[in-house]
């Protein structure tokens, strides 16, 4: 993500990747206690916490990665499905 935010800077990217990648992402960029916040023993349990198909949005701003969103999987609820 950094390399990509480098070469093109004041926009907007989206990466895909399995929930595994994700979280061994997370771990080397955010400090034990910021995932700990998120979800109590975030190491021990990082291979449970992304279900399929669920989005998580990290921001890359100013030198220093935030976490907007988390696992989300309000997107794949019945309700939104059409009906026929």
């Amino acid at each position: 993500m950094f390399d990509c935010s480098s070469h093109a800077a004041n926009s907007e990217f989206v990466v895909v990747t399995h929930g595994g990648i994700i979280t061994d992402f997370m771990i080397n960029v955010f400090s034990t206690q910021q995932l700990d916040d998120l979800c109590p023993n975030f190491k021990t349990v990082q291979s449970l916490l992304i279900p399929e198909c669920s989005i998580t949005v990290i921001r890359y701003d100013e030198d220093k990665y935030d976490i907007d969103e988390f696992a989300l999987t309000l997107h794949l609820t019945e309700s939104d499905i059409p009906e026929r």
